[in-house]
């Protein structure tokens, strides 16, 4: 079963990955840490990220989008076991650059990448 929930995941971020790949969309970052893979999706069309993780414990996890400043502008916190997958929606931001990241319960960024929005 947990196998298949990760399965699950990659296919999900491979199927928007390659589905949006000719609308400016790359998949900005897949790492594996001790209880999730993670996978930041990007498209810079629709002013969209999506972020995907395995919450394999009830360790809460952050994700949270900041600003150039680094200003946190949403934050967020995970804290149930099982599949997280959640559309961001950029449009209603200023044109410029974020980072979003996705932090394990010691506060220890698991995954972080730079957004572009134009």
């Amino acid at each position: 079963m947990k196998a298949l929930k990760i399965f699950s995941i990659i296919l999900t971020i491979s199927i928007l990955g390659i589905s949006s790949s000719s609308a400016g969309t790359k998949v900005e970052s897949k790492k594996e840490v001790s209880t999730s893979e993670i996978g930041i999706v990007s498209n810079s069309i629709n002013d969209r990220v999506v972020v995907a993780f395995e919450n394999q414990t009830d360790d809460p996890f952050t994700v949270a989008i900041e600003d150039s400043e680094g200003r946190t502008i949403h934050s967020e916190t995970v804290s149930t076991a099982g599949i997280f997958s959640k559309r961001y929606d950029l449009a209603e931001l200023a044109d410029g650059e974020y980072t979003v990241k996705v932090a394990d319960s010691n506060n220890q960024v698991q995954s972080s990448e730079r957004i572009y929005k134009n």
